[in-house]
């Protein structure tokens, strides 16, 4: 069951939960007593977040959705078409050439990038915006990176640094459209975390980045709004 006796919890959507963040972030939130339902790519990966639950005493729902085609998005839609929605993280991404250089650029690979990092948590949105809507305080959150910030001039991985450069300014823009309704949005950086995509090598771990980011975007206002933030609330340079 999700409801508790006299108490109605609050429901937040996770992209991307089969594994890094987003698995991380599931485990957090279930241990805030969430209602959480969660994206994942295949049964595998439905299989582990399931699993998770289950080993805290909780259930989650999970629906096998590709994000970056539209129809089973729409599919998605359509399975939560009378749920409140009161948290989307955007959380499925991808790093893509991890290395690429201006000579190694392969714009194929670009495409696929900018496909899932930027188009596709536009489109959930766009999907979820009546579920959301339904909250009382809705929030839009989306993991972005400090790597497609401006302000850091950098050389290397052009695909998934302009992919979230792009994603940034997207999500910026919806949150001036969006502020009459009182619909927030926010972009958050998780650090460089040590996951499959970070490397063995990034600064901290994965349950720091999630702990942080789940206790910084929860006291989220609208305040707080078309900005950018770091994992442990600090706001950064776009």
């Amino acid at each position: 069951m999700w409801v508790k006796v006299g108490q109605t919890m609050n429901t937040i959507l996770i992209t991307g939960v089969g594994r890094g963040i987003g698995f991380q972030l599931v485990k957090e939130f279930l241990e805030r007593d969430y209602r959480v339902i969660g994206t994942v790519r295949d049964e595998a990966a439905q299989a582990r977040v399931t699993q998770l639950a289950a080993e805290l005493g909780k259930t989650i729902e999970t629906h096998i959705v590709e994000l970056s085609e539209q129809a089973s998005v729409d599919r998605l839609k359509d399975a939560l078409d009378d749920c409140t929605v009161d948290i989307l993280i955007n959380n499925a991404g991808v790093r893509g050439g991890s290395e690429d250089t201006y000579s190694e650029l392969d714009l194929d690979d670009w495409l696929t990038v900018l496909q899932i990092n930027t188009l596709s948590p536009m489109r959930v949105t766009q999907a979820l915006m009546a579920n959301l809507s339904k909250s009382n305080q809705p929030k839009i959150v989306t993991i972005s990176s400090a790597m497609g910030s401006l302000a850091r001039e950098r050389s290397d991985s052009i695909a998934y640094r302009s992919s979230k450069a792009a994603l940034n300014k997207a999500m910026q823009c919806l949150a001036v459209e969006l502020k009459p309704q009182k619909i927030g949005v926010y972009l958050m950086h998780p650090g460089w975390v040590r996951t499959d995509m970070g490397g063995p090598n990034g600064d901290i771990s994965v349950e720091q980045s999630a702990s942080g980011l789940a206790a910084t975007l929860i006291n989220f206002d609208m305040a707080d709004s078309g900005q950018f933030w770091n994992y442990d609330g600090e706001r950064l340079a776009w």
